[in-house]
């Protein structure tokens, strides 16, 4: 049994982790006070560069002198010398992993720990909170940097494993409503602050809540079999085609192929392993466990249905095409599209049956994004979302003209979409 240093109550060992609980600082020596604590999102993990040793710490709290360090990913006590603080500060390293958080593959496996953490610190409102039907989430893949680990849950950015990248995944925990588009911001904040990115890097988004069933799927499939086209108008040439540039030749965002039928496209999201049987909550065959995602290959297309045509829980359209950025505004606007597109699928689906879409293929052939937007927001938001695809189309046009295929220059992007967003003042 031990005590507990924030309550002072007798506890078991099991229950608490032992570190600092507060830094003295006299006379130019410092030393480290150690007790016991109960693990939370506030503890910090401070490393100590006299010794070498990586400690728990209480919170950040107990020292004035503490600064993060985005070279290791820990915080430290801040050194005497001017240049080891900008270097601390500023080099953003990579490779490592500074986290007390079980590393995963994907996010769900961490909702739990994370749940109920996080604090926006600037609230706001948005004119699209009222017109949000659906849950997102967003992956950030980083090339270097860290975010401090408190600092996650706070923000709600959950640090994953990735094998295609050298930096972290940052998985943000399922938003919704008003106060994820705050937290997406905050997190994009955070982010731009602590990390980089390179060409190798991606953003993908997720949407949650759509109706699990075979009509409103395909008519979703079908729609965005025709309009995939038009998105490519305003995307980076080589968005679709990633073995182009990714060091590893990989492609990792495919256009989506035509099927006829929706047994057709289940049979391949299945990897030709499983004919339909009536059941979209059945574990993937290549991926039984959830475990090994990247053996799916099915998965690899500008719009992922895996998780939608398959699994128990986390079931979402996955939007793999974006090119990597922490620029709220721009992930704000494709949010903006997708919820509406959705919508319209979702809309389509209680007049159409699975069988009318199934023979009639080029149902939703000649239409186009605004056409579809035009059924779910009011002109005030329509004029917003228009000009931000025609800001995204000289952003590309001025990339292409510079001889930037991938959109690796992002310089264009952050002077375009800079931050006057659609306040709900």
């Amino acid at each position: 049994m031990v005590i507990e240093e924030r309550t002072r109550k007798v506890v078991s060992e099991r229950k608490c982790c032992r570190g600092i609980v507060d830094i003295i600082q006299t006379e130019g020596h410092t030393f480290l006070e150690f007790g016991w604590f109960t693990p939370g999102p506030d503890n910090i993990i401070l490393y100590d560069e006299r010794s070498g040793d990586v400690y728990d710490c209480i919170n950040k709290g107990i020292c004035d002198d503490l600064i993060f360090s985005n070279k290791i990913g820990y915080y430290i006590i801040k050194p005497q010398r001017k240049i080891d603080v900008y270097e601390h500060q500023n080099i953003r390293g990579h490779g490592a992993y500074p986290y007390r958080i079980n590393r995963e593959y994907e996010a769900m496996k961490s909702f739990d720990i994370f749940k109920d953490n996080q604090r926006v610190v600037s609230p706001k409102s948005f004119k699209l909170s009222k017109f949000l039907k659906y849950t997102f989430g967003v992956e950030f893949e980083t090339s270097e940097g860290y975010i401090p680990q408190d600092i996650c849950y706070r923000d709600g950015l959950i640090p994953l494993r990735d094998g295609s990248i050298t930096g972290i995944e940052y998985s943000t925990v399922v938003l919704s409503g008003e106060t994820g588009l705050n937290l997406l911001k905050q997190q994009c904040e955070t982010l731009a602050e602590h990390c980089s990115f390179n060409k190798n890097c991606a953003l993908h988004i997720h949407f949650g809540g759509y109706p699990i069933n075979e009509t409103a799927i395909f008519i979703l499939y079908r729609l965005l079999y025709w309009i995939q086209g038009d998105i490519e108008k305003f995307i980076p040439p080589y968005s679709f085609q990633t073995s182009k540039y990714k060091d590893n030749g990989k492609d990792y965002c495919l256009p989506i192929p035509f099927f006829q039928t929706f047994d057709e496209l289940y049979l391949y999201m299945s990897c030709d392993h499983s004919k339909y049987m009536g059941d979209l909550y059945q574990a993937h065959p290549c991926d039984i466990e959830r475990a090994r995602k990247w053996e799916i290959h099915s998965r690899y297309h500008n719009f992922n249905f895996v998780n939608m045509l398959f699994y128990k829980t986390c079931k979402t359209l996955e939007l793999r095409f974006l090119r990597p950025s922490f620029n709220f505004d721009k992930i704000y606007l494709w949010i903006a599209i997708f919820n509406g597109i959705l919508q319209f699928a979702e809309q389509e689906a209680q007049y159409f049956t699975l069988k009318d879409i199934e023979k009639n293929p080029r149902k939703y052939q000649k239409i186009g994004i605004m056409s579809i937007l035009e059924t779910v927001y009011d002109d005030e938001m329509l004029d917003y979302i228009l000009d931000g695809i025609i800001k995204m189309k000289c952003i590309v046009k001025n990339q292409v003209n510079n001889g930037d295929m991938i959109g690796e220059n992002i310089s264009i992007e952050d002077s375009i979409f800079n931050s006057k967003i659609d306040y709900d003042e």
